[in-house]
């Protein structure tokens, strides 16, 4: 995450100078630069945002859900990263066709996507954090909504969650904060059950 964000941070630092720079020079010749200055820091968040939201969709995870939380903090962030921000509820990029249909037929024991229903989209109605959901309809003619994990999800839900846990444990011994949670000494096992009995689908 730093070797991303550290540029991002750069950036703003030299924004941060620029406006700096307009604003002296405008008070040296008496010129007003706000409507330049504010223009500089417009064009830094668009900028920004869109660099932000690659960065949390490329590392996934626990990063998309931190995205999602931020996206509708419209009192701590300008409109354009909570903007940008939002799309992690249902516009997180989606795995391809030839995932989809490994995926199905290792939950259904078919061959492809035709066997099991009348109709199937490959492209998927939304893409979150967790899974994609595809359009389908059953051989009966009954509309289906196909929610497929997306590859690799549930190792690094177990890894964020194991991170997690971590932390947890290291806030409550270092510092002797006590949290109305699962005791964490079992918690791991509790909450991975309880988590993927959930989100354990095809």
């Amino acid at each position: 995450f730093l070797d991303r964000a550290c540029p991002l941070l750069l950036d703003y630092l030299r924004t941060i100078l620029r406006a700096r720079g307009l604003r002296r020079r405008g008070e040296a010749d008496g010129t007003d630069k706000s409507k330049e200055i504010a223009t500089l820091w417009e064009e830094r968040h668009e900028v920004g945002a869109a660099e932000l939201h690659s960065i949390l969709e490329d590392l996934g995870g626990f990063y998309l859900k931190v995205g999602q939380v931020f996206g509708i903090k419209q009192d701590l962030l300008p409109a354009c990263y909570t903007r940008r921000l939002r799309t992690l509820f249902d516009q997180c990029k989606a795995d391809e066709a030839s995932y989809v249909a490994q995926v199905l037929s290792r939950e259904f024991g078919r061959g492809d996507a035709s066997e099991l229903f009348a109709s199937f989209d490959s492209a998927p109605l939304a893409s979150a954090t967790i899974a994609q959901v595809h359009l389908a309809r059953s051989r009966t003619g009954q509309k289906l909504a196909v929610k497929v994990l997306h590859k690799g999800v549930r190792e690094l839900m177990e890894r964020d969650l194991a991170n997690m846990i971590w932390f947890v444990e290291l806030v409550q011994e270092r510092l002797g904060l006590r949290f109305n949670v699962w005791d964490v000494n079992d918690g791991d096992g509790v909450l991975r059950a309880a988590g993927w009995e959930r989100i354990d689908m095809a």
